[in-house]
Parts: structure tokens; C-alpha cells; sequence
């Protein structure tokens, strides 16, 4: 077995699905990456959503990076970020109505490539596989 190869199976994998993602995207005529996408879809979900809580949820995604996702989305008439009535220090994220129009657009796209990758997986085989990336995630987590 070859164990770097399959670092690069994934890799290529993960390429593959991000090329799907936005190609479903440009059919639409929507401005935004699939990364910008979930996030959007993200703050939809939880409602109240501050820089903190998306690094959090997406752990790849670091501060300067997701910076700039959100001055882009922002400059794109996405997001607005209001400072919360709490604390001052921190800024809320909101949804325009822009954002709010083309999520329902990213759901659809989204659980279409989703459908679409898994086609002719069994849930079994899913299940085997997600229990094999959870266990890489942590051993990956040991190493950082």
C-alpha cells in the first residue's frame, strides 16, 4: 500500500469536486466560489454568525484567508457585518437579500454534486469511509 498516494487520491478528489461545484455555479451566472457558498450557507443556518464562529466551522479556513472571503462577499453585496449590541469588539455577519436569493440556488447545486459523487455508494461503504477520514482528521490533528 501506498500511503502517499493516497494523500494525493484525496487531494485530486477534493479538486475534482471543487471544479464541479463551481462549474454548477457558473451555470447560474453566480458570482461566488463554493467556499464563499458555504459559507453563506453556514451563516443562514446558524442565524448569528461572528469570524470566530466560521474558523471554527471550517477549520482549513484561517483568519487572513477568511478575511478576505468576507471582504469579497461583502463588496459583492452578500454579507453586511454589523458590530454586535454586546460587545463592540466583535461583528456580527449578516445575509443581504442578494445572499438570501441565491441560497436556495447553493443548495440545490450543492446537494446535486453531492448526489452525483456518492452515486452508486452504498451507505454502508459511506459510512466505512467517513470512520477512515474521521480517523486520518485526528491523526492529522495530532501532528499540528
Amino acid at each position: 500500500m501506498n500511503k502517499i498516494s493516497i494523500m494525493l487520491d484525496l487531494k485530486r478528489i477534493n479538486g475534482k469536486i471543487h471544479k464541479a461545484l463551481t462549474n454548477s455555479l457558473k451555470e447560474y451566472d453566480i458570482d461566488i466560489t463554493p467556499v464563499q457558498g458555504r459559507i453563506l450557507m453556514f451563516i443562514e443556518e446558524e442565524k448569528e454568525v461572528t469570524a470566530t464562529d466560521i474558523i471554527e466551522r471550517f477549520k482549513s479556513i484561517n483568519k487572513s484567508t477568511l478575511s478576505e472571503i468576507l471582504n469579497n462577499l461583502e463588496k459583492n453585496g452578500y454579507v453586511t457585518r454589523l458590530e454586535s449590541e454586546t460587545d463592540s469588539r466583535r461583528k456580527i455577519i449578516s445575509l443581504s437579500d442578494k445572499a438570501l436569493e441565491v441560497i436556495s440556488i447553493l443548495k440545490k447545486n450543492f446537494d446535486n454534486v453531492a448526489h452525483k459523487v456518492l452515486d452508486d455508494i452504498s451507505k454502508e461503504e459511506y459510512q466505512a469511509f467517513k470512520m477512515i477520514l474521521d480517523k486520518m482528521e485526528r491523526n492529522i490533528d495530532k501532528l499540528c
